[in-house]
């Protein structure tokens, strides 16, 4: 795998951090890199050693820890509904240690937790009764109230660097019910029902290991095999 490396310009005052990282990432979904480390000018082995041509100079920065895309494949934020779209929000922003801020382009009382990671991960919450619509035309979809309150199949899992302790101490705050769940011997959740009524998987650490050890298409079609084979036997 082939490192990316850029030498900037240090700046006190750090302008032209946010642009660099822009550039960086265009030029790393463009020829396929992916990053290690991003640092002032330490170069490791098989190392690309890029100069940037920029209007602005570029800071020196590290960032590390990104890994392998596989093809780009993310969910990058989804939608739920609920009674309290401001509190919810605030609640799984918490979750993250990120932050909530209004959301307004689909419905009234929008609200939006983003995790303030390098995916730009979010989670949209909008009013309990919130449905969205196609629009005709040149138009965004746009969030139709129904009067309609009920359970749904929707539900999101997410990953928390918090303790399974001070996740369900949030969720005894809240007085949403909540309790650990293996789910199928595969990996654990913190399942949680946001009002009652929504549920949601909260991962600590060592869930998300699990999870990304177990889940993935191999796996998964092994044990619908197995499970086929055990009816076949029945």
């Amino acid at each position: 795998m082939t490192d990316l490396v850029a030498i900037g310009h240090e700046l006190n005052d750090g302008v032209g951090d946010a642009v660099a990282r822009i550039i960086l990432l265009a030029l790393a979904q463009s020829a396929n890199l992916v990053f290690r480390s991003i640092h002032g000018s330490v170069l490791e082995n098989d190392t690309i050693y890029v100069k940037l041509s920029l209007t602005q100079f570029v800071p020196h920065f590290m960032w590390g820890g990104m890994e392998p895309d596989h093809g780009g494949c993310m969910l990058f934020h989804m939608s739920i509904a609920a009674h309290d779209p401001q509190h919810v929000a605030e609640v799984i922003a918490e979750f993250w240690g990120g932050e909530a801020l209004a959301f307004p382009p689909v419905s009234e009382n929008g609200w939006i937790a983003l995790a303030n990671d390098e995916r730009c991960t979010a989670l949209e919450v909008f009013p309990i009764d919130t449905v969205l619509r196609e629009a005709e035309g040149d138009a965004d979809a746009y969030g139709e109230a129904t009067g309609l309150v009920g359970f749904t199949a929707t539900h999101a899992a997410i990953a928390t660097a918090l303790t399974q302790r001070q996740v369900m101490a949030i969720a005894v705050r809240e007085g949403w019910p909540a309790k650990y769940r293996n789910r199928g011997g595969m990996f654990g959740v913190i399942e949680i029902w946001i009002e009652g009524r929504q549920m949601i998987e909260v991962l600590t650490p060592d869930m998300q290991a699990e999870y990304k050890s177990t889940m993935s298409a191999a796996n998964w079609r092994a044990m619908l095999n197995a499970a086929g084979a055990a009816a076949a036997l029945s």
